[in-house]
């Protein structure tokens, strides 16, 4: 919901968000009970901090309303910065847009690698290669015949391949090739 108003013969229309500003500053009891009602589920946007810069709301206040308001939706692109900028905001304010932008950026982050502890932890790519970035360690190689010339079963040769990575500080065993006699690979480590 907006709302009209005439100033100096110049009609502005104000959103929720600069409704609740105004009416907190004005009475404080009831721009608080407005906010309780459901305006704090609107966002703030970027139109929105352009508004209270016509309604000549301080720099100050808009700086608080782009801190601390509950739900926010800001752009941060050259274009918007470029336009706030020239709808007479200064450095204050559209430096707290780009912060609280940076912010939900850095909670949206990728975790961090998380590198294999044993050796069931450590991933087998026969013919694929992992997505993301690795550092190649060494090649490896494991004999296909155990005491007495016996096959192993093929989980064991597996087994004896994630060892070996897990001894060179490995989280993955790449390119994984087969001869006669034994199975070879290159042990990587995740970055």
């Amino acid at each position: 919901m907006k709302t009209k108003f005439l100033q100096n013969r110049h009609l502005f229309t104000i959103g929720p968000w600069l409704l609740a500003i105004l009416s907190i500053i004005v009475n404080p009891t009831s721009g608080t009970a407005q906010l309780q009602t459901g305006e704090r589920d609107k966002p703030l946007e970027t139109s929105d901090v352009v508004a209270m810069k016509h309604a000549g709301i301080g720099e100050s206040v808009i700086v608080a309303a782009v801190k601390y308001a509950p739900v926010e939706r800001l752009d941060s692109s050259p274009e918007a910065l470029a336009s706030l900028r020239a709808a007479g905001l200064g450095d204050a304010p559209i430096s707290a847009i780009v912060e609280r932008v940076q912010s939900h950026q850095k909670t949206t982050a990728p975790p961090p690698t998380v590198h294999a502890r044993t050796a069931t932890d450590v991933k087998l790519f026969f013919v694929e290669k992992p997505t993301q970035p690795f550092k190649e360690l060494g090649r490896i190689s494991v004999s296909k015949y155990g005491t007495l010339g016996r096959s192993k079963k093929r989980e064991a040769i597996d087994e004896d391949l994630k060892n070996q990575a897990i001894g060179l500080g490995g989280d993955a065993v790449i390119n994984i090739t087969e001869d006669f006699a034994s199975i070879s690979g290159v042990v990587v480590r995740f970055e």
